[in-house]
């Protein structure tokens, strides 16, 4: 999306013609310019008063809360004992008193006693909201004229490259330093780090790990929720990536990266926001 909000409510835009990424400040109104020069496009990193763009098309915000980020990744299912009467069916108001037990795959079920924990307790992330440490601030762009991905990390102000080569475009996956893309149109983020990018020249969605690495989604891996993250009256729609979903195979096959040390990324479905 041409626009986005970061955790302040900083409104942040790109501008194609301008090759400027700008932001509007929650707290007074102002605008201000954060990457660029206005009417001037090119390629250059580092700080960001002199980091240059050509036809930025999107951008993503990232923060990370890394407490619950590390909890949900490592969540195991639990079963809710049913046979106290009270807990005959269980909601997000009384499961603190019904019997929770955690379950290894070998222990045997009676599945008239006990049902699945079918949804995340508000008390359990009310907890973790509170408790929170986060990570960088990091505005991911889509520098579609350069065919490449560019971040800026809002700690630093630095602008560095994280996928595709600048000025190179083309239809590799693997590492950074040899994938490319062209002419990447969208750009989101999910919660733990992963990059979704629609690469529009090359008509497929492609995926960067947080090593970098860039693959390939089978067409129909992602698709729209039709719900919104609605902010200063924008939608910005919500989207939805398989990413056990990779192309490696078909044509066309010249994207396919070998390397005999490569696995793949057997992570499983997520949520973000383009």
């Amino acid at each position: 999306h041409i626009y986005n909000v970061d955790a302040d409510y900083n409104l942040w835009m790109t501008g194609a013609t301008t090759h400027t990424v700008k932001y509007i400040k929650n707290s007074t109104g102002a605008l201000y310019k954060a990457m660029g020069k206005d009417g001037v496009s090119g390629y250059r990193d580092g700080y960001i008063t002199n980091a240059l763009l050509n036809a930025p098309a999107s951008i993503a915000f990232y923060q990370s809360n890394s407490s619950k980020e590390i909890t949900k990744a490592n969540v195991i299912p639990v079963f809710i004992n049913r046979t106290n009467s009270s807990c005959s069916q269980v909601t997000k108001l009384n499961y603190l008193n019904c019997s929770i037990v955690n379950v290894s795959s070998t222990t045997l079920i009676d599945p008239l006693n006990v049902t699945f924990l079918d949804f995340t307790p508000d008390e359990l992330a009310f907890n973790l909201s509170k408790n929170a440490t986060f990570g960088h601030k990091i505005l991911y762009i889509a520098d579609s004229g350069n065919h490449c991905i560019r971040a800026i990390d809002l700690d630093d102000y630095v602008s560095r490259t994280v996928g595709g080569i600048c000025g190179s475009p083309g239809f590799k996956d693997g590492p950074y330093g040899i994938n490319q893309l062209s002419s990447p149109n969208l750009v989101g983020v999910d919660g733990l780090g992963n990059i979704f990018i629609m690469d529009s020249g090359n008509r497929y969605v492609r995926m960067i790990n947080t090593n970098r690495y860039m693959q390939t989604l089978i067409q129909g891996a992602c698709f729209k929720t039709g719900r919104t993250k609605d902010v200063y009256n924008i939608g910005i729609p919500e989207v939805i990536c398989y990413k056990k979903w990779i192309k490696t195979s078909g044509e066309p096959s010249e994207h396919i990266y070998t390397e005999t040390t490569n696995t793949t990324n057997t992570t499983t479905c997520t949520k973000h926001y383009t």
